[in-house]
């Protein structure tokens, strides 16, 4: 009898039961954008420049990016948010909130959630 050995990836706070799927995303990218965004929240600077991944999986889009106020990652999935690409014209997603919750050096007021809402345009990310 011959045993193999195989890279096994387990991902924090799921429980490891001897079988994994790894999801290389950095070969799945359809497009990555530059947004810019010139809000309140990319103080001291007059822009600051957000990187967008957009994925495609048959129809739908989805896209990779990071919220200008908390710094967090966010994912924006087309099934649940209007998201076009146009490789001329730029990345279009409806206005979202962003979800997470500020970290104790952010918190303005008492509040501990982010709740920045933003609207993708082309190339300039708006605050909704």
């Amino acid at each position: 009898m011959t045993t193999t050995v195989k890279d096994v990836t387990h991902i924090s706070g799921d429980p490891d039961q001897g079988i994994a799927v790894t999801h290389h995303l950095d070969k799945m990218v359809h497009a990555s954008v530059t947004m810019v965004y010139t809000g309140q929240h990319a103080a001291p600077f007059p822009k600051m420049e957000i990187t967008c991944e957009v994925y495609k999986a048959g129809d739908v889009l989805s896209v990779h990016t990071v919220c200008p106020k908390c710094r967090h990652a966010q994912w924006i999935d087309g099934r649940n948010k209007q998201i076009e690409y146009d490789p001329d014209k730029g990345l279009f997603i409806e206005s979202f909130g962003c979800p997470w919750e500020m970290d104790e050096t952010r918190k303005e007021f008492g509040m501990s959630l982010c709740g920045l809402r933003l609207t993708y345009a082309g190339r300039v990310v708006r605050e909704a």
